[in-house]
């Protein structure tokens, strides 16, 4: 598991979810959101990310909110033919309709008795913004339309992008373009938008028998993707010749195709996961990858001490976006790759967003890299840590608890475990540097005068921090601030689940730790390590919180549940007010096991048949909490 990695994409998504929620301005789409917090999954699926990610924060800007007709939702993916196959054995009838996935931004128009009445961005899926004013200008979009007048309401679903020529031409290749179009459709005078184009591929309120039909009856009045209906092998054909040269040829950026089952009555048979639709699917395109040339390696120092490598090398176009660096994980990464400065390297971005340096094309440089032995940050003796398959060493630390780099980087990691969002990164980083905190419990001693001590921080934003962190610290659960300051989340997760708080840590020892299931030898080290180096820390800063206390005539005390397939916090946060607690595995003392699709082979479902643990879908779980 890449601790750095994982980092990465907890910043990038948290980052993301915040855009998306406040300006509708997401530096990822909706299924790169999707595709890094699948991959999260699988490093990290008890990570805090999955707690607070998709909370509805307060949308904020110009423009005025409005519901959509119908819940725009985002699809479900396949990044395989063998995935492909197994998806359609299971909700189709083997015939389908294809069409490009552009990467743009989705959009909801409304007809009302062939008037053009609204245009509704994605927003969170439920609300977004009213943008009418705007979409206006955009010249393949029809004001009138004679067709839909006899119709009360039509909802034309299609998404917003910039054609490749027209980002050049008007915009001289400007950033991202699917960022950059985003920018200008929420601008307030709408200058640009006529450089924009919409393309339409789903209605509502006009009845069809099929995909393909909804598509010819929209290709009459507006643009549409490029698509067409076969089997799952001319589905396969189709797809690969998109990626050896057709995408490239697209007017507009596409990160797939969307494959559906043709039949409407199939697909409504079939019914929805979480609002996606089963019988649909994203089928994704592998990341593109470009050659560059390695110019140097700069080093970066983590919370943890854990020494990260990160390549910086001649600036490429992936994906529209230009990338010019690239984590390497660990030490051992580089000797895997034998990599070292003026190589030629391959650079993709995985999943189409992280940089990810794929191979060494050629050797320019037969050296060995000469691997640093000094902290970069506070100049300490580095340490070597872990084994790798080839004998040596994993990881560099810094093993200096006073590096500003490590310093800074918890007390980052504490405000945002605890929700904190007052005060950022670049904030914490000024008053370390300035001597004016350099422990966690100094957020709670020092004065609001003394804060606004910084540069550009008033008053109003010292006193709203205080207060943002009183109401954070009251109330909450023992196991967030165990993560806060510093313990591994599913560890203490786990600890509670077999009884343990706080303070019966110093009963703990390596054989008992290991005993607990999910936490191996290393976990049990790493926790008993920090504990014995904070222990005093921990036990000043527990007295300014409290603590949700556990009622034993609670409704759900006792009773633990886990879900897979999905994430709820909404009903997360039922179960514990009743008195439940949420799991991150599946092991003998669970009592439920909530799943999105309970027909879904997934490796918790079948060990919770093993282990004859109620299964419940979500639906099952409301109707249990009532």
């Amino acid at each position: 598991m890449s601790t750095k990695e994982i980092e990465k994409l907890v910043k990038i998504l948290t980052k993301a979810s915040q855009e998306y929620y406040l300006t509708d301005k997401s530096s990822l789409t909706d299924d790169e959101f999707d595709e890094l917090k699948d991959r999260l999954e699988n490093l990290d699926p008890d990570n805090e990310f999955f707690k607070t990610v998709g909370t509805k924060q307060a949308f904020k800007g110009y423009w005025s909110k409005k519901e959509h007709v119908i819940i725009m939702g985002s699809l479900l993916k396949v990044n395989t033919f063998d995935e492909l196959e197994s998806w359609s054995k299971k909700y189709t009838n083997g015939f389908f309709c294809w069409q490009e996935k552009l990467d743009g931004l989705s959009l909801e128009l409304i007809y009302t008795n062939g008037f053009l009445s609204d245009a509704i961005t994605r927003g969170d899926g439920l609300i977004g913004e009213s943008i009418l004013i705007n979409i206006k200008k955009i010249k393949n979009i029809k004001s009138f339309i004679k067709e839909f007048e006899k119709i009360e309401t039509v909802s034309v679903r299609g998404e917003i992008v910039l054609l490749k020529e027209k980002w050049i031409k008007h915009f001289n290749g400007e950033k991202n373009a699917r960022n950059l179009a985003s920018g200008v459709l929420r601008r307030k005078d709408g200058v640009g938008c006529e450089f924009l184009d919409f393309y339409a591929y789903d209605i509502v309120g006009v009845k069809k028998d099929t995909e393909e039909d909804k598509l010819n009856f929209l290709n009459v009045f507006f643009d549409v993707p490029s698509y067409g209906t076969g089997n799952l092998l001319l589905v396969e054909e189709v797809y690969s010749n998109y990626i050896k040269k057709l995408r490239d040829k697209c007017s507009y950026d596409i990160d797939g195709l969307v494959v559906k089952e043709n039949s409407i009555v199939k697909q409504e048979k079939e019914g929805m996961i979480n609002n996606r639709p089963k019988a649909q699917r994203a089928y994704k395109f592998p990341a593109l990858a470009k050659s560059t040339i390695l110019e140097n390696f700069i080093y970066q120092v983590g919370r943890t001490g854990v020494i990260t490598p990160v390549a910086e090398f001649e600036p490429v176009q992936l994906m529209g976006a230009e990338v010019k660096r690239a984590s390497l994980a660990n030490f051992a990464e580089i000797r895997r790759l034998n990599l070292n400065i003026k190589d030629k390297i391959l650079v993709k971005r995985a999943n189409d967003v992280i940089p990810k340096v794929v191979e060494v094309l050629e050797k320019n440089n037969k050296k060995s890299v000469d691997l640093i032995t000094n902290c970069p940050c506070c100049n300490s003796i580095l340490v070597k840590d872990g084994i790798a398959d080839d004998g040596l060493f994993i990881r560099l630390l810094c093993q200096n608890n006073l590096c500003e780099e490590q310093v800074i980087g918890s007390l980052d990691h504490f405000l945002d475990v605890l929700g904190v969002k007052t005060f950022g990164y670049k904030i914490i980083q000024k008053l370390v540097k300035e001597k004016l905190i350099n422990k966690i419990e100094d957020f709670f001693t020092i004065s609001v005068d003394k804060l606004t001590d910084i540069e550009k921080l008033g008053a109003k934003s010292a006193l709203n921090f205080k207060s943002s962190l009183k109401d954070n610290i009251t109330n909450i659960k023992e196991t967030k601030f165990l993560n806060a300051v510093g313990f591994h989340s599913f560890v203490v997760e786990t600890l509670e689940e077999n009884g343990y708080t706080f303070k019966d840590f110093d009963k703990l020892n390596l054989d008992k730790l290991k005993e607990m299931h999910g936490i191996g030898e290393e976990k049990a080290q790493e926790f008993l390590l920090f504990y014995q180096k904070e222990k005093l820390q921990i036990e000043k800063l527990i007295k300014y919180f409290s603590f949700k206390e556990k009622n034993s005539e609670s409704k759900l005390f006792g009773q633990s549940f886990c879900f897979t397939g999905f994430r709820d916090k909404n009903l997360e946060k039922i179960i514990e007010n009743l008195g439940g607690t949420i799991s991150n595995s599946v092991n003998k003392k669970l009592s439920f096991l909530i799943c999105a699709d309970k027909d879904e082979n997934s490796s918790k479902i079948e060990k919770a048949k093993k282990e004859n643990i109620k299964i419940l879908s979500k639906k099952e779980l409301e109707n249990l909490l009532k």
